[in-house]
């Protein structure tokens, strides 16, 4: 059954293409490792940009301090009291408009990339 084979025939992975292969599944793994905290840090705040629009819905801001207020109360729920200060609130007509800008590293071995996370909206 086995004599038709050539004695210098290859069978599977060779050990090179074994270490290549968990090298690139390794640096994956550590890019995703770093990104994915990230990734749901900005769908939190996307959460909590929705839980600001449903209060002004329900109960209008009177002032730029109460969205503030509410903007700290919400992130202290979500434990991300390091972004408190990142919001910018301005006041026209009535109106009022969030903005968050923040910076965050991703570490990819030969460089570190910053990763710049904006979002705005309008409380009508």
């Amino acid at each position: 059954m086995f004599k038709n084979r050539l004695q210098g025939e290859q069978r599977g992975a060779s050990a090179i293409g074994l270490v290549i292969t968990l090298v690139v599944i390794g640096y994956g793994s550590y890019v995703g490792i770093q990104y994915f905290p990230q990734l749901i840090e900005a769908q939190t705040i996307e959460s909590i940009f929705d839980s600001l629009r449903q209060e002004n819905v329900m109960e209008p801001f009177s002032s730029a301090a109460d969205v503030k207020s509410s903007w700290a109360k919400l992130l202290n729920i979500n434990e991300m009291n390091d972004l408190k200060d990142i919001i910018e609130i301005d006041h026209y007509r009535g109106n009022y408009t969030v903005k968050v800008k923040y910076d965050r590293e991703l570490d990819l071995l030969y460089e570190k990339k910053i990763l710049h996370y904006e979002k705005s909206m309008t409380l009508d």
